[in-house]
């Protein structure tokens, strides 16, 4: 994980970086086609130089401007029968884009009845999104809704244990398609946050992992950390940020791991309850949240929390500020059944 900025200067820099690269390849390419064909040297330097003679003849008339017309097109065909008498692409000397539809520029070029207009090119859609996967630090990169296996999960109530009607089966469905719908309406006003509470092993982090990978496949910024990985970039932050004189490298690291973690579309905060007690985990606790509610620069911004443990423990754990925040602007999902790791695991012997 190594925040970068804005996902639309990261997507400059690595169309800047693409064009380049096929620049510089393609310079190569031609010096290494010239040493082998003198001859095709020879003949494009004659083009150009016919080609610099001819700039005036468009405003001339008469034998000179025909003369001129005629001697170019004579070597252009002299040229296209030489590359393909010796087998070479006739783009030989154009730089091999990695898209040919924008040139690695990100956009194409649409006719409308306005005229025409730049478009963001499909190859763009596709860079945002390994870009916005490979800083999302997800558990389980890639993986869509049709991952949850509910099979694995028992279909049978028992109230008395897991003190609810519904089977883990019934609960964990209900969940996703909660988490489905979260998604759909993420940009709504009226759309909550989210907070999975449960034991451990009964899909918390997994559910989270489906949700942020349908969020970037809605081009949406995602980070996800444990409790402790968060307090300890945080905390990192407050002792650079006030340092006299600072390793700049190491600053500039935890700025924007601080900027990613407050002004991300979605983060995932894991593990909730698991770090270290200290005085400074509930101020920096209620801080971030407080400052990732609502709208940021770019849009709205959501919150998804998992945590072991149960609102009461919560409460106990911090104190009623943060279960305040919690009732105030999450929508709360109890986890139960079977640990799934184990369940996982017996459903892989058998299908070997």
């Amino acid at each position: 994980m190594n925040p970068t900025g804005s996902l639309a200067k990261r997507v400059a820099r690595e169309y800047a970086r693409r064009r380049n690269e096929a620049e510089r390849l393609g310079e190569i390419r031609v010096r290494q086609v010239h040493g082998a064909h003198p001859r095709l040297l020879e003949l494009e330097r004659r083009i150009a130089e016919a080609g610099a003679e001819s700039l005036p003849v468009p405003a001339a008339v008469g034998d000179a401007g025909m003369e001129a017309a005629r001697r170019m097109a004579e070597l252009l065909r002299e040229r296209a029968d030489y590359l393909r008498t010796a087998g070479l692409d006739p783009e030989y000397d154009r730089p091999a884009y990695a898209c040919r539809t924008c040139s690695d520029t990100g956009y194409r070029v649409e006719a409308s009845r306005e005229g025409a207009r730049p478009v963001r090119c499909r190859c763009q859609d596709a860079l945002r999104a390994a870009l916005l996967m490979e800083e999302a630090n997800l558990p389980l990169p890639g993986a869509g809704w049709t991952a949850f296996d509910a099979s694995l999960l028992s279909g049978r109530t028992d109230p008395a244990r897991f003190g609810s009607d519904r089977s883990p089966r019934h609960q964990a469905q209900a969940i996703l398609e909660a988490c489905r719908q979260f998604v759909d309406r993420f940009d709504e006003p009226d759309t909550r946050n989210l907070l999975f509470t449960g034991n451990p092993g009964t899909g918390k982090t997994f559910m989270a992992s489906l949700v942020g990978n349908a969020m970037i496949a809605k081009n949406k910024s995602v980070l996800y950390l444990t409790a402790p990985a968060l307090m300890e970039a945080l905390r990192q932050y407050q002792i650079l940020s006030t340092a006299y004189d600072p390793d700049q490298e190491r600053y500039e690291r935890a700025t924007d791991l601080r900027s990613a973690i407050q002004d991300c579309d979605f983060l995932i905060l894991d593990d909730l309850g698991t770090e270290p007690p200290s005085d400074f985990r509930l101020p920096a606790l209620l801080q971030l949240l407080d400052q990732r509610a609502g709208f940021g620069e770019e849009g709205v911004r959501r919150t998804l929390l998992a945590t072991n443990l149960e609102l009461p423990a919560l409460r106990d754990a911090y104190d009623e500020r943060l279960l305040s925040r919690i009732l105030g602007g999450f929508s709360v999902f109890r986890f139960f059944g079977e640990d799934l790791r184990s369940a996982r695991k017996k459903a892989a012997v058998r299908t070997r």
